[in-house]
C-alpha cells in the first residue's frame, strides 16, 4: 500500500516478495537476494558528533530499494549525497561532499514512529557517532508495520 508523497512520509511502503519465507507469526524470516523493503523519505533529520560537539544534518531525500541506499542533504559543512547498501539491520553508506567523503556504518531500528540508523562515521584522522531519524509519516496503519516487518526491523 503506497503512502502519499509529502514531507517525512515513505513512498511507497512495500511488503516482502511472494517468495519470502515466513515465520509462524507471519513475519518474513528469509528473503531472496538484497532485501524486500523499499521506500523514499524527505525532510528527515540527523546528526553527527565530532570533537564532542553535535552537528545537525538535514536529509532532503533518502531512499531504500533492492539493498541500496541513496539520498542527499545538507549540514554545516556543505551539501552532500549519500550512496550505500543495507542488509537486515545493517546499513553502510558514503556521504560525499564536493571535495571529500565520509564512511558511515550503523544499525537500523524501527518502531511505530519510523526508523533510526545509529552508528559510527569515519574519515582519515577521525571517527564519531551519528544518528538518522526517518518518520513513518503518512503510511497507512498496517503499511508501516508491514514495511518494518519486511525489513526485519
Amino acid at each position: 500500500t503506497a503512502g502519499s508523497a509529502s514531507a517525512g512520509r515513505c513512498v511507497p511502503c512495500t511488503r516482502a516478495p511472494a517468495n519470502a519465507v515466513y515465520s509462524s507469526a507471519g513475519n518474513p524470516i528469509a528473503v531472496p537476494s538484497a532485501g524486500p523493503c523499499s521506500g523514499s523519505w524527505t525532510a528527515a533529520t540527523g546528526y553527527y558528533v565530532q570533537g564532542g560537539k553535535r552537528f545537525d544534518m538535514q536529509i532532503l531525500s533518502f531512499s531504500l530499494g533492492a539493498g541500496q541506499v541513496s539520498g542527499s542533504g545538507v549540514d554545516s559543512i556543505s551539501s552532500f549525497t549519500v550512496a550505500g547498501t543495507y542488509s537486515g539491520t545493517s546499513m553502510s553508506f558514503t556521504k560525499r561532499y564536493p571535495t571529500y567523503s565520509v564512511e558511515y556504518t550503523g544499525q537500523v531500528s524501527a518502531n511505530v514512529a519510523g526508523f533510526a540508523v545509529e552508528g559510527t562515521w569515519s574519515l582519515s584522522g577521525g571517527t564519531g557517532a551519528f544518528r538518522l531519524d526517518l518518520s513513518s509519516g503518512g503510511c497507512a496503519a498496517g503499511s508501516w508495520a508491514a514495511f518494518a516487518d519486511a525489513c526485519a526491523w
